[in-house]
This record gives structure tokens, sequence and C-alpha cells, in this order.
């Protein structure tokens, strides 16, 4: 039996989300607030938020955002955020909650944080915005959503090996180094997210600080239908990055080959031209 003032475990809420059982989700938020909140000892200053009463973390890092959806997501978020989920949370490298629902959740409980006023613009330790955790992480509506709102579609960021990555140079990557992350596509959704961008004003030949365009990167990842709808809008296939290495040179690549080398270890695997 749970009591007042005890924690209680993200599977027991996860259970009752899938269920979509709110009586339970209710009961739970209710039995498991801090003694002072029942009325058993004096209200301390500050008090602490009911969202903190979780065991092992917070609501807002562990379950508000978690890897699995699920049915009944955005109304469990919305019952949490009503009982005190600090929405603004900003975790390790800068990484907020509006990015982690960009990345993996339903279009619906990115809305709810907006209109909770977090951010739209916020960004982590690299110049991510949410635009390109959910260009990373496939989720087209939010995409479209986020363009809808004013974000930058030329915006940059940057990694450890580049910097100036705009939100087309993401597509395919995937990861973001979450847990449970989609695998890239290198498919049909890499080319729908890709006509959403270009449609909204993305810059087909923008480069990043190596002097590579988005097809340099449609390439390297393998997305064939990226790589035919980039190239059906000009992009230059021809192109050489700052290591004098073309979109051919990537695609023909050993994936352990360094960058530096890859002119040369291209040049023996990729087919003399016709």
């Amino acid at each position: 039996m749970v009591r007042a003032g005890g924690k209680i475990g993200p599977r027991v809420f996860e259970r009752a989300v899938s269920g979509q059982r709110w009586r339970i989700l209710r009961y739970l938020l209710k039995v498991s607030r801090p003694p002072h909140e029942t009325g058993d000892a004096p209200r301390p200053s500050p008090p602490p938020s009911r969202a903190e009463n979780w065991e092992g973390g917070s609501l807002e890092s562990d379950f508000l955002c978690s890897a699995a959806p699920g049915p009944g997501r955005v109304e469990a978020a919305a019952l949490l955020v009503g009982e005190g989920a600090n929405v603004h949370r900003v975790g390790q490298r800068g990484v907020a909650l509006l990015h982690k629902a960009a990345f993996r959740d339903p279009v619906g409980l990115v809305r709810l944080l907006l209109d909770r006023g977090v951010d739209r613009e916020a960004v982590d330790v690299t110049g991510k915005s949410a635009l390109t955790y959910t260009v990373r992480g496939l989720q087209q509506e939010v995409i479209e959503l986020l363009l809808s709102l004013g974000t930058n579609v030329n915006e940059t960021s940057w990694n450890s090996h580049a910097r100036r990555l705009t939100p087309l140079h993401e597509i395919g990557h995937g990861g973001c180094g979450f847990e449970d992350a989609p695998t890239p596509s290198n498919g049909p959704e890499d080319q729908a997210i890709t006509e959403v961008l270009v449609g909204w004003g993305a810059e087909v030949e923008a480069l990043d600080s190596k002097g590579r365009s988005a097809l340099h990167r449609a390439a390297q990842y393998g997305s064939l239908e990226l790589v035919e709808y980039l190239i059906d809008r000009e992009a230059d296939a021809e192109r050489r990055d700052r290591d004098d290495v073309t979109p051919l040179h990537w695609a023909c690549r050993d994936p352990k080959t360094p960058p530096e080398n890859l002119q040369k270890e291209a040049n023996r695997s990729c087919p003399p031209p016709p």
C-alpha cells in the first residue's frame, strides 16, 4: 500500500498511463504528497514540488518525456503539469524538456509545453534547438509546428566534427545521445522531412565549417531518396569539401576510414566514370 509521503516508482505510472487510468494517476499523486501537504507536519519553506516526489528522479526527467510515448502520454503529461511538474527543467548539456519531447514524443506534448511558456528557441550547449532535435528524431508534425511558429529553418549548431550545421545537414543522422533513439531511416522519411524544410526555405547548398553540403551528409548516411531529391533541387554533386572530397567519395567510403584518408580510399573503391 502506498501511504502519504511515500515514493512512487516509474513503472506504476507507466502502467497507469498505458491503460489511461486517470483516476489511479490522480490517486497516486494524492497519496504521494509530502506529509506537510496532508496536514501531518508544518509546511516547510520553500515547499518541495510534488513533481519531485518520485522514486529515483523527477517526473519531469523520468516520465514527462520518457522513451516510450504510448497511449495517453499527452493526457498524463497534462495531469502531471497540473500537479506541479516543472516544464522549464534543463538537464545536462543544456537539454531541455522541449528538446526531448521534440525528438521522440507526439506533437501534442510539444504543444502542451509550448502552451506552458517554454522557450522554443532555447538551445543546448552545442546550439541545437528543438527544431534540430525533431529533425533528428524524424518527427514531421513537430517540424511543421515549430516552423509555423517562426523557428529559423536555417539555424545552425555544431558537433565535435563541424560547425554551422543546419537542420538540413542533420537529416538521417538520428541519435542525439538518447537511449532507445530511433535509428536513421535512410528512406522515404528523409525525403519527406527534407521537402518540409526546403518548402520553408532551407538552403540546399548551405555549407558547414568543413565545406560540406547536405548532399555530402546524405551520401555519408546512405539515403538514396534524399540524395535524389537534393540533386533534383540542383544540389552540386561535384562539390568538393575542404578535404577535397565529393559526395561520391562519401558514398563509397569504408565507415572506418578517417575523413583525411577518404579520397584515397574512395578512389580505389568507387567505379570509374562511364
